[in-house]
Parts: C-alpha cells; sequence; structure tokens
C-alpha cells in the first residue's frame, strides 16, 4: 500500500506493545456496556488467543505492534 501511495519503505520494526486495561478503556472512554463484552470476549477466548495476546487476569493484554519508516519516494523529472 506503501508503494502503491509512492512511498519508499526504510525500516520496519515490529514489537509486542502491553495495554494495562484500566488505562486503555479509560483513555478509549469505553462504555461500561463494552467493558463488559470485552471482558466476556477475553474469559470465552481460547487458550491459543489467550497466549498470543497474553490475556491477563485483570484484562491486561499484548498487541503486536509495527514502526515503519518511510518516505515519499523521489522520482526523476
Amino acid at each position: 500500500m506503501l508503494a502503491a501511495a509512492d512511498f519508499e519503505v526504510g525500516q520496519v520494526a515490529t514489537y509486542k506493545l502491553r495495554l494495562a486495561f484500566g488505562p486503555w478503556i479509560e483513555r478509549m472512554r469505553t462504555p461500561e456496556v463494552q467493558v463488559a463484552a470485552i471482558r466476556s470476549l477475553q474469559q470465552r477466548a481460547t487458550v491459543e488467543v489467550r497466549n498470543h495476546f497474553r490475556i491477563e487476569d485483570d484484562g491486561s493484554f499484548t498487541i503486536d505492534t509495527a514502526l515503519i519508516l518511510a518516505r515519499k519516494a523521489m522520482r526523476d523529472i
């Protein structure tokens, strides 16, 4: 997609980002009904999903993230 938008990709870094549940739902201003739905989904998640997202007892979890350094392609005129 970046190439299609005329960008050249330089560096790509991937890492895991832990999100503490309480501060995350506060920051997102998540309504209580949605908080309950998230917790329900977390509790019913398969072992594979719980392990991948490292879901903790308090609802905190870890997501896969990427940082992409790209610049607008320089084209000959």
